[in-house]
């Protein structure tokens, strides 16, 4: 599938900016990887995953990719969904993606899948490829809490800021 479409985002490379994505979709927990396009003569890299419901799809898109590995997660979990997935900017300045929590085995290596580049955009697809605008129910959800005080769930709207490519 060939991404089409002038509905991308970016984030800055602010911790902040990589929280706010993976809180705006869920830690990626209950996605999958759909599809995965590489063109070397761009150097580009996008990881089409989608969500269990099958109506949300999301690319992850790197530039200038300097690594990647390609390995499902190694744990109790179902192979084929990511259980929590991380985002974060490493100490060479890198965009980092990993479908594990991000944390190094005792090797100092990442487990799982994860992809590292110089530049990243995200988009939200259709079903036939086509960049559409971040949904309202995702730009702006409601989240119930529990309260162990109170032995209720709270209501707490979350709010996000997607930043779009120009």
């Amino acid at each position: 599938m060939d991404i089409k479409g002038k509905n991308w985002y970016f984030i800055s490379k602010e911790k902040d900016d990589c929280l706010e994505l993976l809180r705006m979709f869920w830690d990626f927990h209950d996605f999958r990887v759909k599809e995965i396009f590489y063109r070397a003569s761009l150097e580009q890299f996008d990881l089409l995953l989608e969500y269990d419901d099958r109506k949300l799809n999301v690319v992850l898109r790197f530039y200038d990719t300097v690594r990647m590995n390609l390995l499902p997660m190694d744990d109790d979990y179902d192979n084929s969904w990511i259980c929590e997935g991380a985002i974060f900017i490493d100490e060479k300045g890198y965009f980092v993606w990993n479908d594990g929590d991000g944390t190094p085995n005792e090797n100092g290596e990442l487990r799982g899948t994860w992809i590292k580049s110089a530049k990243f955009q995200y988009a939200v697809v259709d079903e036939n490829g086509n960049t559409i605008e971040i949904p309202k129910r995702i730009v702006k959800q409601v989240w119930k809490e529990y309260n162990y005080s109170t032995g209720k769930y709270e209501k707490t709207i979350e709010t996000f800021h997607p930043k779009k490519v120009k």
